[in-house]
Order: C-alpha cells, then sequence, then structure tokens
C-alpha cells in the first residue's frame, strides 16, 4: 500500500469519525430542543393561569375584599413565572441556533 493511499484512507476515517460525532451531537441538541419546546408550551400555560389568578386578586382588591398583601402576592407570582418564560424562550432560540450551527456544520462534512 503507498503511503498515498493510507493517508487518504487515514483521512477518510477521520472524515467519517468527525461526521458520527457531529451526527450525535446534532442528536442530543434536536432532543434539547424538544425539551425546551415543551418547556415553553407549559410555561405558557402556567401563565395563562397565573394571569387569571392575578385578574381575580386584582378585582379582590379593587372591590375592598382582598388585601394588599394578597395583591403583592399575586403581582410576585405573576413577574416570576413571567422571568421564568423569558428564561425559557431564551433557552428554546439557543437550542435553535445550536441546532442550526450543527446542521451546517454537517452539511461542510458531507460536501468534503
Amino acid at each position: 500500500m503507498s503511503c498515498n493511499t493510507a493517508e487518504k484512507q487515514s483521512a477518510q476515517a477521520d472524515l467519517d469519525k468527525a461526521q458520527r460525532d457531529l451526527e450525535a451531537q446534532v442528536y442530543k441538541n434536536r432532543e434539547l430542543l424538544d425539551k425546551e419546546t415543551e418547556h415553553v408550551r407549559l410555561l405558557n400555560q402556567q401563565l395563562a393561569k397565573v394571569q387569571l389568578t392575578y385578574k381575580a386578586v386584582s378585582g379582590r382588591y379593587a372591590s375592598g375584599i382582598g388585601t394588599v398583601v394578597e395583591l403583592l402576592k399575586g403581582q410576585n407570582d405573576l413577574a416570576d413565572i413571567q422571568q421564568q418564560r423569558i428564561k425559557a424562550i431564551s433557552d428554546w432560540h439557543a437550542a435553535q441556533v445550536r441546532l442550526v450551527a450543527m446542521l451546517g456544520e454537517m452539511e461542510v462534512l458531507e460536501k468534503k
């Protein structure tokens, strides 16, 4: 076997390994994106519930039935869920970007 052929085989083996590794990373990142998508969906549901609760607490306070403590707790709960949702959406976008970047890397490897 000539040195040139051995180099080509070694280079092809390295390329094949890089592609398998990248495919595994793409799979992991796809699973992460699915997880982040579900997390955002669940937080959207929680946000809707907390908004309804806050609306009820605000109405009770406005009518003189509720206390300022209840109102402040409702505001705090609403702010907390909104903050969690914003972080989840940010994580979801980051997962999308990572996946797209890896798919681009796969495309480059496949062209070699």
